[in-house]
């Protein structure tokens, strides 16, 4: 596979991490940017921005997401977040209240377009060995191959990491039969270093 340049902005990760992240409440700077940015804008680019797009809207409003990772892949910015239904399940220490049992994969060809939901990209019944919680994923190229690494209740009501492929970043994901050995955790993170050697971090639990 042929990868072009990313030459997409960089700072818009950061942005995209925190404005796509788990709703807080206003700050003054949140309201100081209502006040200078149109209500029907998305984006805009006003004087008071220093001549930068500034992001009003939440990027994702039509389904319940949180912990996105965003990658630049095939000059696209790719965001993996987790996806919550629309329920009324109780709170619980051990994360019940959220019904999160697949996973949609979006996309944006530059700053200004929204972002394109490339739809079920993987689903806990196409996991083997997964039984609910599908929490916060990530997701790296490597070897001509997209791999996404997701984390899952088992039978026994253990967190496991699993992780399943693609030959495109959008999905959808085939998952390995087994979850990996050794990853009782959640929120995976993956690096690959300059010398091709790749990481995964992960913890919470």
């Amino acid at each position: 596979m042929t990868r072009k340049k990313n030459t997409f902005p960089i700072y818009l990760l950061l942005a995209v991490l925190i404005l796509t992240a788990c709703a807080t409440p206003k700050t003054e700077l949140q309201e100081d940017l209502t006040t200078i940015i149109p209500t029907n804008a998305a984006f805009q680019n006003t004087p008071e921005s220093g001549g930068e797009v500034i992001l009003k809207e939440p990027l994702i409003t039509h389904i319940y997401t949180a912990d996105p990772s965003a990658h630049v892949f095939e000059d696209k910015l790719y965001m993996y977040p987790s996806h919550d239904l629309d329920h009324n399940e109780p709170e619980t220490m051990e994360g019940d209240q959220y019904a999160m049992e697949d996973y949609h994969v979006f996309s944006m060809e530059n700053i200004e377009s929204l972002p394109v939901d490339h739809g079920q990209v993987l689903h806990v019944d196409d996991v083997p060995w997964a039984v609910k919680q599908m929490w916060a994923p990530d997701a790296v190229f490597k070897n001509d191959t997209y791999y996404f690494f997701f984390p899952a209740k088992d039978s026994e009501n253990i967190f496991r990491i699993g992780v399943a492929t693609s030959k495109s970043p959008a999905g959808p994901f085939t998952p390995q039969p087994e979850p990996m050995e050794g990853g009782f955790s959640i929120d995976p993170a993956v690096f690959i270093d300059d010398d091709g050697q790749a990481y995964m971090y992960f913890g919470g639990l």
